[in-house]
């Protein structure tokens, strides 16, 4: 994931290098943003010690809201995440997850 400098939009990919070439620049982040959404557009909201991520797909939404949300260092901690998938359904997953800052 890479985060916008201003405004909600994320990039979530599975690939490290898109993630940061997103991070160079403000341009380089509407490029890559620009080209992944095709596959949906990705937002957040970091509220509290809340963390949701939103995927806009074929105009549905899916969402995922990580709980108990730590930040630390190069550490974003969560205990649990909760989710809501389009046509999919939703439900809880209470194992921690873990994200580390990789630049």
């Amino acid at each position: 994931m890479t985060f916008a400098k201003s405004g909600d939009e994320v990039v979530v990919t599975p690939s490290r290098d898109k993630a940061l070439k997103a991070n160079d620049s403000d341009s380089a982040f509407q490029s890559v943003y620009q080209d992944e959404a095709d596959q949906g557009k990705w937002n957040y909201e970091a509220k509290g010690s809340k963390l949701t991520l939103s995927k806009t797909q074929d105009n549905k939404v899916s969402l995922w809201q990580y709980n108990h949300v730590l930040a630390f260092g190069k550490k974003i901690h969560s205990s649990s995440f909760s989710y809501q998938i389009a046509n999919a359904g939703q439900g809880v997953d209470r194992k921690a997850t873990n994200f580390e800052q990789i630049r």
